[in-house]
């Protein structure tokens, strides 16, 4: 209630950017809300689907067609996976059988080199890409 009371004052004598928070604010909760009532739905319908297969999934009632995308999220346990390979056939054991072995940025020594050494940096550059991300935002508002 509290909250409900600053947002209030504020509005009452709020700047164009103050009155943009407050809209940026409130977008954001009815995108939550929006998101909430989106998934509790879709799994509503998703439980029309007895046993579906992983994939695509159809189900036809009268003249309506739903297509459920049945996906299962799988992820290899870093902390085990030499020793299971080890247990496998050389054929499963190859490099891109099973696991793809996939190259991250150690952003802490790349910031390093970049510090000790720009010519090196660049050429590092060359097999890297870099994009902006979407901000991060966060805003509050002073007690009157």
């Amino acid at each position: 209630m509290a909250s409900k009371k600053r947002l209030e004052t504020v509005t009452q004598a709020a700047t164009p950017l103050e009155l943009t928070v407050v809209r940026w604010r409130k977008a954001q909760a009815e995108l939550e809300a929006a998101k909430e009532k989106e998934r509790m739905l879709r799994d509503t319908l998703a439980l029309q689907f007895s046993n579906p297969k992983e994939g695509s999934n159809v189900l036809e009632v009268g003249r309506l067609k739903l297509t459920l995308t049945h996906k299962v999220n799988r992820s290899v346990d870093e902390a085990t996976v030499e020793t299971v390979l080890k247990r496998l056939p050389a054929k499963w054991r190859a490099e891109g059988a099973l696991v793809a072995w996939k190259p991250s940025l150690v952003l802490s020594a790349y910031r390093e080199l970049v510090a000790e050494d720009e010519k090196l940096a660049r050429v590092f550059d060359q097999c890297l890409t870099a994009t902006c991300g979407a901000p991060s935002i966060d805003a509050s508002f002073a007690a009157p």
